[in-house]
């Protein structure tokens, strides 16, 4: 029945074997592009914000110790990991971190992570939430959401939806942070 409406309709899967590192400071995209496959500087210029890319994260030898999908954020990069490697991640890179304006923290207790796909699953995902920002339809790109469901709350919860179609159809990656 759960793969029968991710075809005809929508699911929502949660990801909670999934953690999240919060690293913030100054030069977290420079300290991040010399630690990881992905290209975060391109030809002379940093990434937008609310941009996710896809990395790997390797060890010493080269080899892949993990794979992670990073989303920026205007004042942070959230780094999405698999919750074994959390750790692990925290204490290789903090290892370089020399002078860099960088922190890392395990935020995993504040941001949680939800997968919502299907043919549907856009029209569930906007009866849900108010667009703020952005066109959740462009790949790679993630979307700033309001909870339609949160006005009167003393601090709105930080809602964003990205574009993610890992089940072959329409599919997103939301986070919640609190």
């Amino acid at each position: 029945l759960e793969y029968a409406s991710l075809r005809r309709s929508a699911g929502l899967i949660d990801l909670s074997h999934r953690a999240t590192v919060e690293i913030t400071g100054s030069e977290r995209i420079e300290f991040l592009q010399r630690m990881l496959t992905q290209d975060l500087v391109g030809v002379g210029k940093s990434l937008p914000s609310m941009a996710c890319r896809d990395s790997f994260w390797c060890n010493r030898q080269g080899r892949i110790a993990a794979d992670l999908r990073l989303k920026l954020l205007d004042d942070r990069v959230l780094v999405d990991i698999d919750i074994h490697a959390c750790q692990r991640l925290i204490d290789t890179l903090d290892a370089f971190l020399i002078a860099d304006d960088c922190e890392l923290v395990d935020a995993t207790n504040r941001w949680h992570r939800l997968g919502l796909h299907g043919p549907a699953s856009r029209a569930v995902l906007e009866d849900a939430a108010e667009l703020i920002t952005g066109d959740p339809s462009l790949p790679n790109t993630a979307t700033q959401w309001r909870l339609k469901h949160s006005q009167g709350a003393a601090e709105q919860p930080t809602f964003t939806a990205a574009h993610r179609p890992v089940l072959g159809t329409i599919g997103y990656e939301l986070t919640i942070g609190f």
